[in-house]
């Protein structure tokens, strides 16, 4: 059996078409694969990069608050205008997992907590616990202060978006039209001898005296 018969006309009659049809599928998914690995990386390194600027950002809120009083700390809170996918508030008790909330199991954003473990802060004032919960679209990360409450913030989870930059694309568009026509040019190339041969066969079968083929070419 055929493995690579097509039905109806999608399988091409003569053998260039045939060569050049197959090494544009393999082509096909080799890039298709190579996209993949490349977006699921590129996805891990904006992730990561949110997740610092993220794990900055709440640092420098938790610096801003450990060296005040607690009524400071509330006056400080309330007068701090954060927007919607970023809400900050002083709570007795750390942030558990219930309800949609659950513990962070993402190799990216764990790393996170090492950012907030090692605050730039003298031992005292750094965090005495660190919570980090997400419902799948938020985090919810808990700080212990060292008198004893929690700075809670729920901020947007970070999110890569691997096609943002129109130039992602192109570059593989350029790619994959740069490929198609490399593999025409050379199924042409490589085909010739065959075509010139069919010719000769076709000639020798209408005239039995007609002229040699040269012996030239590849072996």
């Amino acid at each position: 059996m055929n493995i690579l018969a097509l039905p109806g006309k999608l399988w091409p009659r003569s053998l260039a078409a045939r060569t050049a049809l197959v090494l544009l599928v393999a082509f096909a998914v080799v890039q298709a694969a190579g996209l993949t690995i490349f977006a699921f990386d590129r996805v891990d390194v904006q992730r990561l990069e949110q997740a610092r600027g993220l794990s900055i950002r709440v640092t420098q809120l938790y610096r801003a608050l450990v060296m005040l009083s607690p009524e400071d700390r509330l006056l400080r809170l309330r007068a701090f205008e954060s927007p919607p996918d970023f809400v900050v508030r002083i709570e007795p008790a750390p942030p558990r997992a219930e309800g949609e909330w659950r513990p962070i199991r993402q190799r990216i954003e764990r790393m996170a907590e090492f950012e907030f473990r090692l605050a730039p802060l003298p031992p005292p004032m750094r965090p005495r616990e660190v919570r980090l919960l997400t419902d799948g679209e938020y985090l919810l990360v808990g700080l212990r202060l060292p008198d004893g409450p929690w700075l809670v913030v729920r901020a947007a989870r970070p999110e890569g978006e691997p096609w943002h930059q129109s130039r992602f694309l192109f570059a593989f568009l350029g790619m994959g039209l740069a490929g198609a026509v490399l593999i025409f040019w050379a199924v042409r190339r490589l085909t010739a001898p065959v075509r010139l041969l069919a010719r000769a066969a076709e000639a020798l079968g209408r005239d039995v005296n007609a002229a040699p083929l040269p012996e030239t070419g590849p072996t």
